[in-house]
């Protein structure tokens, strides 16, 4: 996974999640370049095996996938994807919060809603 500093890997991997109040969005990056992208209702993240279930395509299809961030407006959803994705991936997984320390800063209105 990519934190300040370093440099991406042309081949490396990385699933990016994005839960909002009515979507969640799955993306698949290599690089730089979005290689995947998969929707789904963000209320089908609501248990362990649901959200197990929606990873078990994505992690068959990319088997080098190891690494993940995640951003969440639903508190309880992120919490449950973030546990699922340390169980189901051998690498790092950063959650992007408004307290995340960032080498810019974020001029938000609302930073809790980030």
């Amino acid at each position: 996974m990519l934190f300040s500093g370093e440099h991406t890997l042309s081949g490396q991997l990385l699933l990016v999640a994005e839960i909002g109040n009515t979507n969640t969005s799955f993306a698949i990056f290599k690089g730089e370049e979005c290689i995947d992208l998969r929707k789904v209702p963000s209320i089908i993240l609501s248990t362990s095996e649901r959200i197990t279930t929606e990873l078990a395509p994505i992690l068959m299809k990319y088997p080098a996938l190891l690494d993940a961030a995640l951003c969440s407006v639903v508190p309880s959803a992120g919490s449950l994807l973030n546990t699922c994705l340390r169980q189901e991936l051998n690498g790092k997984v950063l959650e992007v919060t408004s307290s995340l320390q960032l080498p810019f800063t974020l001029n938000y209105e609302y930073p809790d809603t980030f």
